[in-house]
Formats: structure tokens, sequence, C-alpha cells
């Protein structure tokens, strides 16, 4: 942009009026404004919806209730219970023998590994003991499920070290 263009424009800028004064008084029509949503009645609306609401977090909160507190509770006989154990604890041993294979020539970082490894075994071992005696406790099988995991972290974490926890 040229200084000529600018100064035009400056110039046109100073011709035009500083303040811009409405037709009409607005203030009047403001303040009824107001003053009538001021005295307003509550609308109909708002209490059936506040109504609906409180029907539909009423209904939520039973079903949500109704199903979490509600566990299914297998049935397993002896036979198909000691198949499930045997097929955990033959998918854990292939686990941990690929993991083992798959560092083996590595150095351990952490000489104590193999303590830590014994203990969480000997807790696998105490799951599967109380499996045996409540099949149904699907806590069990999460626990079981938590420490078949940390003995994979935990070879995982010896053989290839980051900087994280366990």
């Amino acid at each position: 942009m040229s200084d000529h263009e600018e100064l035009r424009l400056l110039r046109a800028l100073d011709a035009l009026p500083r303040a811009i004064q409405p037709q009409r008084d607005l203030w009047p029509g403001i303040a009824h404004a107001l003053q009538a949503e001021a005295y307003a009645k509550p609308r109909l609306h708002s209490g059936v919806r506040r109504l609906a609401l409180a029907a539909s977090l009423l209904l939520m909160l039973g079903t949500s209730l109704y199903y979490g507190l509600r566990q299914p509770n297998p049935a397993f006989d002896h036979g198909e219970l000691d198949t499930l154990i045997a097929a955990l604890q033959s998918r854990q041993a292939t686990s941990k023998a690929a993991l083992l294979v798959q560092y083996r020539g590595q150095n351990a970082a952490y000489a104590d590994w193999q303590t830590q490894m014994q203990e969480l075994e000997s807790a696998e071992d105490a799951i599967y003991r109380a499996l045996r005696q409540d099949p149904g406790n699907l806590a069990l099988f999460t626990l079981l499920r938590q420490v078949q995991d940390k003995q994979l972290k935990l070879i995982d974490a010896v053989f290839s070290p980051r900087f994280t926890t366990l």
C-alpha cells in the first residue's frame, strides 16, 4: 500500500462520526425486558424436565446396580475345572518359555529376579488351590491373570530394562 493510499484512508476515517446515536431511546425497552424477566413465573417445562431427569437417573442407577451386583456363577465340575487350570498353566508356561528364549544369552539386569519369580509362582499356585476350592469366584480368576501378567513383565523388565515400574 502506498503512502498516498494510506493518507487517503486516514482522512476518510477522520471524516467518520465518532459516535452513532440510535434513532430512538432504547433504554425503556431494555428496562421493560429486564423487569418482565425478573417477575416471570417459573416455566412448567423446567419442572417436567427435572422430573424426567430424576427418573432417568434413577433408572440408570437401578439398572447399573442390578447388573453390577449380579455376577454369573459358573458351575464347573471338577473335570472341567482341572482342564481349565491345566490350560491356564500350560499357556503361562509357554509364554514364559517364549520370553526366556527371546532373551537367551542376555545378562539379567537384576540379580534377585529369580527370587521374585519364585514368589510370584508361589502366589500363582496359591491362587490355583483357592480356585479348586471356590471355582465360581471370578475375583480369583482376575487375580490369577494379574499375577501371570506380573511374571511376564518381570522377565521383560529383567532382560530388557527400561525406566518403568513393574
